[in-house]
């Protein structure tokens, strides 16, 4: 029979994992073996570990050797959003991005700035915020690199990716936490997003908040419906970010579809929820947009094509027809609609000779929407 385990304390954010191993212990050696793991994951101490009982006393004082060594670092306590945004030479809109995080009206976050060896003025505006973000500073590397460092930092239970030159809704931190907690702490949230052109007035509607709608996926590879993937929409728990290993540490010239990686890298983790109203984020076109490096980018889907081939990311042979689908998906409307009507014909060509299997995956895929009935939307409660 399982402990009873009604006393134990709330845990200050939720942590699936640790939470069932306090609840299984003592129901078998087999449960405390795999829990082993998670207690060594999570930090707690050998000295608790190997004297773990079901009684009142030791999960006590696994909580707070977990309290101790997982919310407090020095005098921070853990917050809810850590914000990872690095910059390369945006001085002229990294500021709005800045004040968008600053102007949240959900406000237990903290932000990292990490400028990417900028040689514009970016670095000294950041640096005038003074000890409302966290700023760091590295000679150009690359963004996944700048993540990757800040990640290691980071005190939140989620991770929140923006890019330098979008900008958040005031309402954005909010919605996100409600998600979060009406869907039990998932692994990957995507937010909304709205374009618009540089320049241009963002419609007054995209800032006032509305009911949040969304739809529940078993993991992102099971997703059967069609979604945009840019890192400002990227929620993502901290302990599944680390699971995965994080982000890869490409280089200025290789980063490219960074977004895309990484969703592979989290694509069995469960659930998935994606947000469809309201808008989280702006998602600014301009004249230096990465995308506008057509070449980058179909060398980059050729990679992931490369990787996914050698075995780099989860499911196995059972969900492999769902990873080719979205690089695949990916590789031909960016060959089709980029690389052939930029003029660039044979990097078209050379990016779906490249991909073949997989675009071949994907158009199966979408064949096979029209037959199967879409995951309904849901409506959270006011």
């Amino acid at each position: 029979m399982p402990p009873n385990t009604s006393w134990i304390p709330s845990f200050p954010v939720h942590v699936p994992e640790l939470e069932q191993c306090v609840e299984l212990e003592g129901e078998s050696q087999q449960a405390r073996g795999d829990c082993t793991a998670v207690y060594q994951h999570f930090a707690i101490p050998d000295t608790i570990i190997q004297f773990v009982t079901a009684d009142q006393g030791t999960l006590t004082a696994i909580f707070s050797a977990y309290s101790r060594n997982q919310f407090w670092q020095g005098d921070q306590v853990m917050v809810r959003f850590s914000i990872l945004m690095p910059v390369y030479n945006r001085e002229k809109y990294v500021r709005q991005a800045v004040d968008s995080v600053l102007g949240q009206t959900f406000t237990d976050y903290e932000m990292f700035a990490i400028d990417d060896g900028s040689t514009d003025g970016s670095a000294e505006l950041l640096k005038s915020y003074g000890s409302r973000i966290k700023f760091i500073q590295q000679r150009n590397q690359g963004p996944e690199v700048a993540r990757n460092k800040a990640a290691a930092s980071a005190q939140g239970e989620y991770l929140l990716l923006l890019d330098s030159d979008d900008f958040f809704f005031p309402h954005a931190f909010a919605t996100y936490d409600r998600v979060i907690r009406a869907f039990d702490s998932p692994p990957l949230v995507l937010g909304a997003e709205i374009y618009y052109r540089d320049g241009q007035i963002v419609p007054p509607k995209a800032i006032v908040p509305s009911p949040v709608e969304v739809i529940k996926l078993k993991d992102y590879l099971s997703k059967r419906v069609s979604l945009t993937s840019q890192c400002s929409q990227l929620v993502i728990r901290k302990s599944a970010f680390d699971k995965v290993g994080g982000m890869r540490s490409s280089t200025p010239q290789n980063w490219h579809n960074d977004d895309m990686n990484l969703l592979l890298r989290l694509g069995t983790e469960s659930p998935c929820i994606v947000i469809r109203k309201p808008s989280s984020f702006a998602y600014r076109l301009h004249s230096e947009n990465s995308v506008k490096n057509v070449k980058a980018i179909a060398d980059g889907l050729i990679e992931l094509a490369r990787l996914e081939r050698q075995g780099h990311y989860p499911g196995g042979r059972e969900r492999r027809s769902e990873r080719y689908a979205i690089i695949g998906g990916r590789a031909s409307t960016w060959a089709l609609r980029y690389c052939w009507r930029g003029g660039q014909k044979k990097l078209a060509l050379r990016l779906l000779l490249k991909t073949a299997p997989m675009v071949f995956a994907a158009l199966w895929n979408k064949a096979l929407r029209y037959f199967s009935k879409p995951a309904a939307p849901v409506v959270l409660p006011e």
